[in-house]
């Protein structure tokens, strides 16, 4: 379970999980709420954003799965979504997470991951330390 944690870590520095921070996260903060009520637009963001993350996450499942991190499930994507959906709703629908990274501290991705890891390895069944 070990690696679990620093392959997250790593996953979302390598923006395999968006952040909100900066001019990019605020055109997607935008784009998901209009993708509310624009068809066209939320199968553009699936296809362009949403699948991608999903793939890249439930990968990171998977070779935990394979190392012996985490026992093994039927469908990866599903621990995905719980993931990456904890993750946009932090990030994207919390408002003061959403503006809450600075020059100087961690930025609110970071922030999340370091809140919520510990829920999501607990989920898992890992061990404390």
């Amino acid at each position: 379970m070990r690696n679990l944690p620093v392959t997250i870590r790593r996953a979302a520095a390598a923006r395999s999980v968006p952040g909100s921070e900066g001019p990019g996260g605020r055109l997607l903060h935008v784009l998901i709420g209009e993708a509310a009520h624009n068809e066209a637009l939320a199968r553009v963001l699936d296809t362009a954003i949403i699948q991608p993350v999903r793939d890249r996450a439930a990968d990171v499942v998977r070779r935990a799965v394979a190392r012996g991190d985490i026992p093994p499930l039927q469908d990866a994507h599903a621990l995905a979504d719980l993931v990456v959906g904890s993750m946009v709703s932090r990030l994207f629908l919390t408002p003061d997470a959403a503006h809450s990274g600075s020059a100087d501290g961690p930025s609110s991705g970071e922030a999340a991951i370091r809140e919520l890891l510990p829920f999501l390895l607990r989920a898992l069944g890992a061990q404390p330390g």
